[in-house]
């Protein structure tokens, strides 16, 4: 009974989790941008979902857009030295990159020039769209732990009746 119990429990919340993941799938759009002083962008709280970045307008033309994580960020770091999660280079005034991140987690975007500076002037949208990987793992696990346990229990019944 204690086993009939849990595994309803942990359906329940399993089923709630993964109706709110369904519930979050819609897009989030942000639109930022930096002018005149060169700087990174964000942090931004990225999901592993896709992403699209637009380079809405950008100075000058060619650049590299870099994604990093937080954690691997120093104000003070060189440029070139830092390890980014994606980058796309040759990017210019109104083009698109989608990607995925791997790790839900907190993210500077850097706008970088060829000679590995940042852009002086940048405006991005940035849209965020899909299923988040990890919630829709989660939910699944707990679903399923759920009705092992529900399994579980009701075969142990049935073997008592026979």
């Amino acid at each position: 009974m204690r086993l009939l119990r849990s595994g309803m429990i942990f359906l329940v919340v399993g089923v709630s989790l993964l109706v709110a993941t369904i519930l979050r799938a819609k897009p989030i759009m942000m639109s930022v941008g930096y002018a005149p002083f060169p700087d990174v962008l964000g942090p931004f709280l990225l999901e592993p979902r896709k992403t699209t970045i637009v380079l809405k307008d950008v100075s000058p033309q060619n650049v590299t857009v870099a994604v990093v994580a937080a954690q691997s960020w120093r104000a003070t770091q060189n440029i070139s030295e830092v390890d980014p999660v994606f980058a796309a280079s040759g990017m210019m005034k109104l083009d698109r990159l989608t990607f995925k991140v791997a790790v839900r987690g907190v993210y500077y975007i850097m706008v970088i020039t060829n000679a590995g500076e940042f852009a002086d002037e940048a405006d991005l949208a940035v849209e965020q769209w899909g299923f988040a990987e990890d919630l829709l793992w989660i939910s699944g696990v707990v679903l399923g732990v759920g009705v092992v346990m529900i399994v579980i229990d009701r075969v142990k019944l049935l073997r008592r009746h026979d």
